[in-house]
């Protein structure tokens, strides 16, 4: 990668880390002198940013939101990626231009709440309008307003590390930054999930961000519990369960989003 960014004319990067990853393990095996570990707040980061490199994460569904152009980079052989998952169109290089109507995002946790900011953008953020549409969501135990989840949650400093302020006490911005907050604006059909037992992210983010989508008359989301489940689904029966309801509701779309 260094060398292709060099061979473009780029002279130093910044290289963002997942938090659970060790910025002195990768500075052992990188050129310190041309990449610099990044460890702004994400919004900071894309704000100084003009092109992201990475794989098919949710910094991808981040960078659009900023209105930051995202090159996914997955390496694979044979056709697997590096945690051996298959490659699917788009991103195996064919099916070039699926409308945006039968392109879905999906996450979980923060992805969740990435998926769901997603599909309910108002029309600028920022001043950027981010000009495309996700036709459907799947949001797996996922964030959708930011004020609430920060009180109920048992990791607050993970988000204000992220939001660098804490949201209750600046609520008018991180409300309109909360998904729940422009429901009806939806792009398209959304799925759900929780665990009635997370810890992490309490099923109420889910359950409200239901409702609210309700009172706007709409009929295809769809809020799938899972009794005892936490911060991930566990057990045969119940991801077999949990898929199940997942292809019902994909099954479920209008023809043209499928």
């Amino acid at each position: 990668m260094q060398k292709a960014l060099e061979k473009a004319g780029v002279r130093q990067a910044r290289l963002r880390l997942h938090p659970s990853e060790s910025a002195q393990w990768y500075e052992r095996f990188v050129d310190t002198g041309f990449f610099t570990i990044d460890k702004e707040a994400i919004g900071v980061s894309l704000a100084g940013s003009s092109l992201v490199i990475g794989p098919s994460s949710t910094v991808l569904l981040d960078s659009l939101l900023a209105g930051v152009n995202y090159l996914i980079y997955d390496p694979a052989i044979a056709g697997l990626d590096t945690v051996n998952y298959p490659l699917v169109p788009p991103f195996d290089g064919t099916e070039p231009g699926i409308p945006a109507a039968q392109t879905g995002a999906y996450g979980g946790s923060h992805g969740g709440y990435a998926t769901l900011r997603a599909l309910t953008l108002p029309e600028k953020v920022d001043g950027h309008k981010p000009g495309f549409k996700f036709g459907f969501g799947l949001s797996d135990y996922g964030i959708s307003q930011l004020v609430r989840y920060v009180k109920n949650c048992n990791i607050p400093g993970w988000i204000t590390d992220m939001t660098k302020e804490d949201p209750a006490k600046n609520p008018k911005k991180w409300l309109d930054r909360s998904p729940e907050t422009h429901a009806c604006a939806a792009s398209g059909p959304l799925f759900l999930s929780h665990g009635t037992k997370d810890k992490r992210v309490d099923i109420e983010e889910s359950r409200a961000m239901m409702e609210a989508l309700q009172k706007c008359g709409r009929s295809q989301d769809v809020l799938y519990e899972l009794p005892g489940q936490g911060h991930g689904y566990k057990g045969t029966g119940t991801l077999i369960a949990y898929y199940r309801e997942l292809f019902r509701f994909m099954e479920g779309l209008r023809p043209a989003q499928r």
